[in-house]
Parts: C-alpha cells; structure tokens; sequence
C-alpha cells in the first residue's frame, strides 16, 4: 500500500511540475515575424516595424556606443544599427549597475501599439496592465514594450531588471529592483 501511495505522490509531483513548466512557457499571441540579433539582445517585432524610427527614438549617444566598442560604420543596415545601440545600452546599464553578465543574451518584444502591448500582459498574467508602458518577465527573460516607449530610459530600466534577476540568479525582491532600476533610468537621462 505505502508503495502506492509513494507511487502516487511522485506521479503527482512529475504532473505539476510539467504543468509549472508550460505555465511559463506562455504564449504571448504576439506572433512577430521580424527579429534582429545583436550581441545582448534579440529584438522582435511584427514586420511593418521600423529599425530606423525605433534607433533615432532610442538615441543612443554616440560616446555611448564608442565605449562600449560598438561604434557602426556609416553603411550598415538600420537594423544593425537598432542591434549596435540595444548591445552598447546593455553595456551601459550593466556598468551603471556594476553587474557584468557578458553571456547574457535577452529578447525584446516590440509590439506596434499600447493595445497589443496591453493584450500581451492580459494573455500572460491574466489582468491589465495597469498603465504601465513596458514590463519584463523573467521567466521567458523577455522584455515588452510598445513602438511609441521605446526610449532608453524605459529600455535600460526593463534590462535592469533582467540583468539583476540574472546576476543573482533568482528574481531579487521586486522593492530592490525598482531601486536600482530607476537608479539606472535617472543615470541614462543625466
């Protein structure tokens, strides 16, 4: 009977572990059909998206790029130029966070409006947004943000949290993040 029972309890656990594990494996319902790879970061997005409007929105100093040894030259694609700024923002957000993870490799989902963003949070978690214009999740170690956020402020402030949560290895305490992540924010708009 105890073998049974043993039996049972471990067939349980195998269950909800499986179930756990497709939980965070969520589809998002976002689709996209563009994606541009940089060092750090995987950008994603549906594909009337426009590399060029989202890098001269981001505006990236030049200074920024040439310390992070990411300085362009004057033929390359938008798209890696969007790549070549996302990678040298990482850069400087982990120095401003003095948490250096150089195998780190993250995804950011663009999505065309607030709405879809909107929609993406209520397919995840099941409630709104709540006013928010980005959010990362560490689990699909994916940030979400609209075309019309995407600004380097916001961008660095949803890195931080996934540099943060990697470098510990588990997600820090959400009070400690919102620290340094707007300690990074308010470092990136000086």
């Amino acid at each position: 009977m105890s073998k049974i029972r043993l039996l049972l309890s471990y067939l349980l656990g195998v269950v909800l572990i499986l179930t756990a594990s497709r939980a965070f494996a969520a589809d998002d319902g976002l689709g996209f059909q563009k994606k541009i790879e940089g060092k750090y970061v995987s950008v994603y997005g549906a594909s009337e998206f426009d590399a060029a409007s989202l890098a001269q929105q981001l505006n990236i100093r030049p200074s920024t790029e040439i310390l992070a040894g990411r300085r362009g030259k004057s033929q390359d694609s938008d798209a890696d130029m969007l790549a070549r700024m996302l990678d040298a923002l990482f850069l400087q957000v982990s120095n401003i966070l003095d948490m250096h993870i150089y195998s780190m490799k993250m995804d950011i989902k663009i999505c065309a409006t607030v709405a879809d963003l909107e929609a993406a949070y209520n397919r995840l978690f099941g409630t709104s947004l709540g006013g928010r214009r980005s959010f990362y999740v560490y689990d699909l170690n994916s940030i979400y943000v609209s075309a019309e956020a995407f600004q380097a402020g916001i961008i660095g402030h949803e890195m931080s949290h996934a540099i943060i949560g990697r470098y510990f290895g588990i997600p820090a305490p959400v009070k400690f993040q919102e620290v340094l992540s707007m300690y990074v924010e308010y470092n990136l708009k000086k």
